[in-house]
């Protein structure tokens, strides 16, 4: 194709570059022969310049009729294959949308299976945690029970030894009060006296 057109430029510059060269010898010849030499001269010109186009024309028409069935035979081959390019990529796309429409007709009962699964779950969380926080408070309550009868015994513990404490301190002061020496000598005697029976 680059070839034609090269091919044709040369040959419309070299027309065109005659022309100018041509009319100076035309003047120059009409002013020679006067009016009747001008009607010939213009028809042998004519009749080369078609010429010369037929022949340009022939020329180009040939070298078109080569370069053309090679030139529009791959630009069909290129436009079938774009327009199989185009067709695979129209059926990819139509299949995303129908793979992309499934999703988003199902999207709505996945969304009330989640709902559910979550509701069922939060249930069963809910349900744990209430039964762990029941065991948590017997286990509590049970254990300050505990405590608190611990403190119970330690208390009435601690208030036997203080009452015991009391009464011997009370039996200490009596005896003192009443103890005297003779006092004295008689539980003697009757200690050494029971020591010697047995």
């Amino acid at each position: 194709m680059k070839r034609l057109a090269l091919i044709l430029m040369l040959s419309s510059v070299a027309l065109f570059a005659q022309e100018p060269g041509e009319k100076k010898a035309e003047h120059k010849t009409e002013e020679s022969k006067g009016p009747e030499g001008e009607g010939k001269h213009e028809e042998d010109f004519t009749k080369w310049k078609w010429i010369n186009f037929l022949v340009l024309a022939g020329i180009l028409g040939y070298m078109i009729g080569k370069a053309a069935p090679a030139f529009f035979k791959e630009r069909s081959a290129s436009i079938q294959k774009d327009m199989a390019d185009s067709a695979r990529i129209a059926a990819d796309a139509e299949a995303r949308v129908k793979a992309v429409e499934s999703k988003i007709a199902k999207l709505g009962e996945e969304l009330e299976r989640m709902k559910t699964e979550a509701r069922t779950d939060m249930a069963r969380e809910n349900e744990r945690l209430q039964k762990e926080t029941t065991r948590a408070i017997e286990r509590v309550s049970h254990h300050v029970e505990q405590e608190v009868e611990l403190a119970a015994k330690v208390a009435r513990l601690g208030l036997k030894q203080y009452a015991a404490q009391l009464a011997v301190d009370l039996a200490e002061q009596r005896i003192r009060t009443r103890l005297n020496s003779e006092t004295q000598g008689k539980l003697i005697d009757s200690f050494v006296q029971d020591l010697g029976k047995n």
